[in-house]
């Protein structure tokens, strides 16, 4: 009910899950922005996108992928 009464209960998308309720910080600071933009990244989402950052080619991410090393 607290959560509710302070106005701290916000709806996220996820992307297997659909829409969620979540719970916002209670701080607010000037300057500063605390609040949920996106919900928990799906296991294997961002695998990709990682992986290309540490240098790895996409015939590597695939291989990695395929022999179920990392999922994506």
């Amino acid at each position: 009910p607290q959560v509710r009464h302070r106005g701290l209960q916000v709806e996220l998308t996820h992307a297997a899950a659909g829409s969620i309720p979540a719970v916002r910080s209670p701080f607010t600071f000037h300057h500063h922005d605390l609040a949920l933009h996106a919900a928990a990244p799906t296991l294997g989402q961002h695998t990709a996108n990682l992986l290309a950052e540490l240098g790895y080619d996409p015939a590597a991410i695939d291989r990695l992928m395929a022999d179920g090393v990392v999922q994506g």
